[in-house]
């Protein structure tokens, strides 16, 4: 390994105003939720004119060999950082073999942290972690992360933008595009058969489904001193605060879909949608994500956003997709939103599905008023709310920290 770091350090510079990026793209079928905000994230590289290469992680099995030939590509490849998102694709021996040649590695973390980090040789002075919810900046500081900033999501306006041609068949008064979590709520459903846990799991279900924005962990602590001294909720992997939470949105997701499918709405999504719901909500398969998603949005007169239970103070991309198309988005209330946007100017969001019902009755009857805060947005997001505003403010970043 000496030698690799030779190599590399001869070419170090990332002081210099152009820089070579080298992206570790992984397995889209294991990709939760970020092939396409590493899309958003490789593009404004390029658009900062920076040197992009792209790594596909296809090729390299979890072998020692391969593993040997992908840290051998990484330092080969010499580049001034090398990103991730969420982690994936890097094992503890490439964070050390990085680490001894002063290579710095930047992760975009887009979701819940704590599913990805188990195990402390991921930390490393030269690893630079960016969170989406700033909830997590304490806990990744306390697990061992000496850098650890707020990344907020973003757009992608070369993708989502106004449209006008080609959008009829997606015309609706509300639609909303998203995961079922069918799946994880089967799963909870055959976890819950235990006495001890038919008296406690359903409590933290339903506390979550109240309080989309508590910490699961936080309530399983708070159930924990409810139960008798000799009952355990050992959970040392956080498997069961991850089920719970996903069981959590499932039932969520439901709750609010139901209350607003008398005003026409339009579910874009999986199977599982199916076996939750009856036939009084039309649904449909999902959407291309470059092509139809953004005609859905142009077409929609209100998007919908239901947030995930994972995302504790703010929200995903879509909130910034639907503004960037000057359409009108519905969002669940999260605390960061104030610090993104207008709060009542700019943005509407609702705290329960009482409310959501009221806002969207509202909304259907004042076009003008929604056209003119969707218009807002949008002026909004195209100012501050873009990949290439977020990746220039992430190489900012790793400039003041290694750049000298």
């Amino acid at each position: 390994m000496d030698e690799i770091r030779v190599i590399y350090k001869k070419r170090r510079r990332l002081a210099n105003k152009r820089l070579k990026i080298l992206v570790l793209k992984p397995i889209t079928e294991a990709f939760f939720g970020g092939p396409f905000m590493l899309s958003g994230a490789i593009n404004a590289f390029r658009r900062l004119d920076h040197e992009v290469e792209v790594i596909p992680l296809e090729k390299y099995a979890v072998d020692q060999k391969r593993l040997n030939q992908l840290i051998w590509e990484v330092a080969n490849s010499s580049p001034d950082f090398v990103f991730t998102l969420n982690f994936i694709g890097l094992f503890p021996i490439m964070v050390e073999t990085m680490e001894k040649m002063e290579l710095p590695h930047v992760s975009w973390f887009v979701d819940s942290p704590l599913a990805y980090l188990k195990e402390k040789e991921f930390i490393s002075s030269y690893t630079v972690v960016f969170v989406c919810d700033r909830m997590y900046i304490r806990e990744l500081n306390e697990f061992g992360f000496k850098h650890v900033y707020y990344l907020p999501g973003a757009t992608d306006p070369k993708i989502f933008h106004r449209i006008r041609e080609d959008i009829k068949d997606f015309r609706c008064n509300i639609s909303f595009v998203g995961s079922s979590h069918a799946r994880s709520l089967q799963a909870y459903r055959q976890m819950i058969g235990d006495g001890n846990a038919q008296r406690v799991l359903p409590q933290a279900i339903r506390l979550q489904i109240e309080n989309p924005t508590l910490s699961m962990s936080d309530i399983l602590e708070e159930i924990q001193k409810l139960l008798p001294p000799t009952v355990f909720l050992k959970d040392p992997e956080g498997e069961i605060r991850a089920l719970l939470e996903q069981a959590a949105m499932a039932i969520y997701r439901k709750e609010i879909i139901e209350g607003v499918a008398e005003f026409g709405l339009h579910l874009y999504g999986d199977e599982g949608w199916r076996i939750l719901l009856d036939e009084k909500v039309k649904i449909f398969n999902t959407l291309d994500y470059y092509t139809d998603l953004p005609k859905l949005y142009n077409a929609s007169k209100i998007s919908l956003n239901i947030t995930l239970c994972g995302l504790k103070t703010t929200v995903n991309q879509r909130v910034f997709d639907v503004s960037a198309c000057a359409s009108f988005i519905l969002t669940d209330y999260r605390k960061d939103l104030s610090g993104l946007f207008e709060l009542g100017r700019d943005l509407i969001c609702y705290r329960d599905s009482e409310e959501l019902r009221a806002l969207v009755r509202y909304y259907l009857k004042h076009p003008k008023e929604r056209k003119e805060i969707a218009k807002r947005a949008q002026n909004l997001v195209l100012k501050e709310h873009t990949y290439v505003h977020r990746m220039d403010r992430l190489i900012r970043t790793l400039r003041e920290i290694y750049g000298t």
